[in-house]
């Protein structure tokens, strides 16, 4: 799977953005300030880190309130996402969802969205993830019609349940449970028509369109994120310390990821690299460690988030990385932040944005500005 659209909707360092396309190989950014680029790429992280969202607390600086004019709103985090992504489902993937519900067969386009608060949110685009109550609300009463003569009291109560709805109540949780509940008091007579299988479906959808949520958690690639010494580092999540620094052993991040959801990987028996490389050959070998990972566990190939890494490096390493760079996109997803407009030939990337572009409002995708439904306005 590929992130093939984003938008971020930040306060504090993290840009608000409009909706921006993405290649499937190099993608160049450049930013203004370096904050602002680092806080950018740790928000496209979030959608799929290597890390708990809930322990790390990504979002931990962002200040919960934004100035919009001569006035100052207050943010609520649960409510407030900070970045979309939109992701292209691979034809496997689109099979295996529409095993549990032949509706998921007519998308290939998976939103997801992460709040402020840590939360996220997963939906199919164009699909609706539950069912209203009107849309089986006439189906309903009418099978439930065999039971006014048969349990004449069961039947009128279960009408007063029904009268009791509203047209727009999600047919979920509790309710959809209790809808069952009532088609099943149908004798088996009662069950076997169109009529029924469809309601059923249409009561069932939410659960089903849970279920495909967890393979889809399952299916998304990891988003590493490298840092400017070449190495994947957690991130910053506390005002005590700012100062980015190489670590004594390279790639904690990534190390505390295996070790904690991959514990049976021949990596952990092999000796940790020292902290002593260059940034060149960190980098390098965090890519190698990733992949080995992907590979091992036979997971989604990695999408590759790095921030400036040619900062360290003399001509002849840049030169050096730009090649790594391209080579590692042929097979890759590659988000990368330049120091410099200039720093990749316009012929090594397919789509390249500076941050004063990212934030015209003329900059989307040709569905427009999509919301998710518990989105603040």
């Amino acid at each position: 799977m590929k992130l093939i659209q984003a938008k971020l909707r930040g306060s504090g360092p993290v840009i608000r953005s409009s909706w921006f396309q993405l290649s499937a190989h190099i993608n160049q950014f450049y930013f203004s300030e370096s904050r602002t680029g680092t806080a950018f790429l740790r928000a496209i992280q979030t959608l799929h880190p290597p890390f708990s969202c809930k322990k790390k607390v990504p979002f931990a600086l962002l200040p919960h309130f934004e100035q919009i004019g001569s006035h100052t709103r207050h943010i609520q985090p649960e409510k407030r996402t900070v970045v979309f992504g939109v992701f292209a489902a691979t034809p496997d993937v689109v099979t295996e969802l529409g095993k549990l519900d032949h509706n998921l067969y007519e998308t290939d386009r998976i939103e997801i969205g992460r709040r402020m608060d840590n939360s996220r949110w997963l939906n199919f685009v164009e699909l609706s993830s539950s069912t209203r109550w009107k849309e089986i609300d006439e189906n309903m009463r009418v099978l439930m019609r065999p039971l006014k003569t048969a349990f004449p009291e069961k039947y009128q109560k279960s009408l007063a349940f029904m009268d009791s709805l509203k047209e727009s109540d999600r047919v979920r949780g509790e309710l959809a449970d209790r809808l069952l509940l009532l088609l099943q008091s149908l004798g088996p007579e009662h069950q076997n028509n169109i009529e029924f299988q469809e309601t059923t479906a249409l009561i069932e959808r939410a659960a089903h369109f849970q279920a495909a949520r967890e393979i889809v958690y399952q299916k998304l690639p990891l988003m590493i994120y490298f840092n400017e010494y070449g190495e994947i580092a957690p991130p910053l999540t506390t005002k005590v310390d700012t100062t980015i620094v190489p670590s004594k052993t390279d790639h904690n991040e990534f190390w505390d990821y295996i070790k904690q959801y991959r514990p049976e990987s021949s990596l952990l028996q092999q000796t940790v690299s020292t902290g002593n490389q260059s940034s060149l050959d960190r980098l390098r070998n965090g890519i190698h460690l990733a992949t080995t990972v992907s590979k091992e566990f036979a997971m989604p190939t990695p999408i590759f988030l790095f921030d400036a890494p040619e900062r360290h490096l003399n001509s002849d390493e840049q030169s050096a990385l730009k090649t790594l760079i391209i080579q590692t996109a042929k097979s890759h997803q590659c988000i990368y932040r330049a120091d410099s407009k200039s720093f990749f030939n316009s012929d090594a990337y397919d789509r390249s944005y500076s941050d004063s572009e990212l934030e015209q409002s003329n900059i989307r995708d040709n569905d427009g500005d999509r919301r998710n439904q518990a989105e603040e306005v």
